[in-house]
């Protein structure tokens, strides 16, 4: 990271593997359906009710529910954390919690292709909180809202499973992750998907 918001893992065996050539020639880490994870210290989100995160995946296989990034050990009970995942059958959640969680759950699959994901997280909003584009295609449907303004906090990311790997580990490739302090508009999430595809 250039903002000294450097991922790292110290255990060897939970290190994803560093792959050249993936993805329009370009490298990203495996993660192998184990206990692989990819984590940052704290964080400080706190000052903003907007998040939008972008990420490039690849080779994403179908099987139990799979963590691509989450801040802090768990969105689904941590006030201000979020996450972004693989469901069972393959197609993409999100979620961000304020009072409950306001999930995202859609229709659309990620398959062994290249996708770019992209997840704004709004927590000023009384509803539609959180929405997902994949290749720059709206995503489904939505599951729930938590109705409540709040703002996003101070936690930890892991990439690649839940918790520094301790479950929902990702099978597959992760070649960007980019996160913003702000929830983008169509014309600044349209750059940034055309920069990553």
């Amino acid at each position: 990271s250039g903002n000294g918001r450097n991922a790292t893992q110290s255990t060897g065996t939970k290190k994803p593997l560093f792959k050249t050539n993936i993805i329009n020639d370009k490298p990203a880490l495996l993660f192998d359906n184990s206990d692989d994870c990819m984590q940052t210290a704290a964080i400080d989100l706190s000052g903003t009710n907007g998040i939008t995160l972008y990420a490039v995946v690849s080779g994403i296989t179908a099987g139990a529910l799979a963590m691509i990034a989450e801040t802090s050990a768990t969105a689904a009970t941590n006030s201000g954390a979020f996450n972004l995942f693989r469901q069972a059958d393959n197609t993409v959640a999100a979620s961000a919690r304020g009072g409950s969680s306001s999930n995202f759950l859609t229709t659309a699959t990620v398959t062994s292709t290249a996708t770019v994901i992209s997840t704004v997280y709004d927590l000023s909003l009384a509803t539609n909180e959180v929405t997902v584009w994949l290749n720059g295609t709206s995503a489904g449907t939505r599951g729930s809202n938590n109705n409540q303004t709040v703002n996003f906090g101070n936690y930890a990311l892991n990439i690649g499973s839940r918790n520094n790997g301790a479950s929902l580990p990702l099978n597959g490739y992760v070649a960007e992750l980019l996160i913003y302090n702000t929830a983008h508009n169509s014309t600044q999430r349209g750059l940034i998907e055309a920069y990553l595809s």
